[in-house]
């Protein structure tokens, strides 16, 4: 919806393109110097999940994998996808 407005930076991440010409083609964190962290820890080991998977109680692809396998595989597989109205 808003790719005519980003672009990708050197590092991967999207920025505005109004952004990218002002700081030589690069997203605010590789312009400042700054990496923001936007995941947050599972609750069972170490790892990171995001912001939709803490709000949801889910936990890190490694935990849940080792959890129930053959769910996870099929999750991979699409097989729990819903319909497509």
């Amino acid at each position: 919806m808003y790719n005519k407005f980003t672009t990708r930076c050197n590092c991967g991440g999207l920025t505005s393109k109004a952004y990218a010409r002002q700081h030589d083609g690069k997203c605010k964190s590789c312009f400042t110097g700054v990496i923001v962290d936007k995941s947050f820890p599972c609750p069972d080991c170490d790892g990171r999940i995001t912001a939709w998977q803490k709000a949801r109680g889910y936990h890190c692809d490694n935990c849940t994998r080792e959890a129930d396998p053959i769910g996870y595989a099929n999750e991979c597989r699409g097989l729990y996808d819903g319909p497509d109205y």
